[in-house]
């Protein structure tokens, strides 16, 4: 039932990147919340699994629009130099959300019901909906923005960012020719593989295999997820400010991916810690060390992309592969542990593998970080 939205959402964020290059961000993205504001509400009404599982597929699709999305806002509305830290906030707002969720949906589900519970929050969300319609525009169509203002966010822009979209766009297809594009790829899905162990099993290792009670469970469990929060901002705020004290945005960036997502591999070293204390340190090292490259890696499709117009689409590619591996790592988890009759020690080996694998990729395939070549483009205009 879980694992339903993963599935949808990973499918559906390739294609729906597309679609935010190529119609914008200002209509899709409320179209986007208010569809997945409403299917979380509706889901309080369901009276059958079929119906439940229905509404689990169709909030995953209604959601996949959201980091294309953002990405496309972080592009638009920050220069090179703040990119990373921009992409860090919107990180640190997605996790503190979990956070604050998760004791405020407890609570609502004792006093109300379940079913209240999703209709509650459902609605909650569609508050959001008239300030984005009333404040989002274009730097250059805002009617608040100053002329230092935009001169500020326009200067640092890359050179993709003047090629003019409407008569130069690359077709979706023809990114996956470029090897830093399957690098993002393979480096998203490797670091989002051990965070799925965050999401997903976390609970279940500290009960099973560390005996905790489910409330201490749940009260130690958090610990990881504030070490995510303080990691997701330290990146940001690391590699924009080495850009801008001179560094090249090559090393800027994937300086602080690599380290971080190397970093990660420590998760692997869980099972051999015999104390809490020790498992606990790791595992929030483990968290808090991929998530400090949640703000460089979020920046890249702004910065590769060949045109403005396939920043979203290179972003859903990242996400889709992400999306993959939330959900492909809950599966594998599970089926080892059945086997083995309840032992983490495989799962948490492979994951701190798969994480060095992670690393190899941002630092070995993909490529410098600047603008991808625009020579299918440029043969694709002299033929038309």
């Amino acid at each position: 039932m879980l694992g339903t939205f993963f599935w949808s959402y990973s499918l559906c964020v390739v294609p729906v990147g597309y679609l935010v290059d190529r119609f914008g961000v200002r209509w899709i993205f409320p179209l986007s919340f208010t569809a997945w504001s409403l299917i979380t509400s509706v889901t309080g009404l369901a009276t059958s699994f079929p119906a439940l599982l229905a509404a689990r597929i169709a909030l995953g699709l209604a959601e996949s629009p959201i980091s294309p999305a953002t990405v496309k806002v972080v592009s638009q509305w920050f220069p090179h130099r703040e990119r990373a830290f921009a992409t860090s906030i919107w990180g640190v707002g997605s996790r503190l959300g979990a956070m604050v969720a998760l004791p405020v949906s407890a609570l609502l589900a004792v006093h109300l019901g379940w079913r209240w519970t999703f209709i509650i929050v459902g609605t909650i969300g569609l508050l959001w909906l008239p300030f984005w319609l009333t404040l989002y525009r274009l730097p250059r169509e805002h009617r608040s923005i100053t002329a230092e203002e935009l001169r500020y966010i326009e200067t640092d822009h890359g050179a993709n960012e003047h090629i003019d979209g409407a008569t130069a766009r690359l077709p979706w297809a023809t990114l996956l020719r470029y090897r830093t594009v399957w690098g993002l790829m393979l480096g998203s899905y490797c670091a989002s593989y051990s965070n799925a162990f965050f999401l997903t099993w976390l609970p279940s290792y500290l009960v099973l295999t560390r005996h905790f009670s489910l409330p201490k469970a749940g009260f130690v469990g958090m610990l990881p997820s504030v070490a995510a929060v303080i990691g997701t901002i330290v990146g940001g705020l690391i590699s924009d400010g080495m850009f801008r004290r001179g560094w090249d945005l090559t090393v800027a960036r994937k300086t602080v991916i690599v380290a971080g997502v190397l970093g990660g591999a420590v998760i692997g070293l869980v099972p051999f810690i015999p104390n809490v204390a020790g498992v606990m340190a790791l595992l929030s090292l483990s968290y808090g060390s991929v998530c400090l490259s949640h703000g460089p890696q979020g920046s890249l499709p702004t910065e590769i992309a060949p045109t403005p117009r396939n920043v979203s689409s290179i972003s859903s590619l990242m996400t889709g592969s992400g999306q993959l591996a939330v959900v492909m790592m809950p599966i594998f988890t599970g089926a080892v542990v059945d086997l083995t009759g309840g032992s983490f020690d495989v799962p948490l080996f492979v994951a701190g593998v798969v994480v060095i694998i992670g690393a190899a990729s941002y630092l070995f395939i993909v490529g410098r970080v600047e603008p991808l070549p625009m020579t299918v483009i440029t043969a694709r205009v002299q033929i038309a």
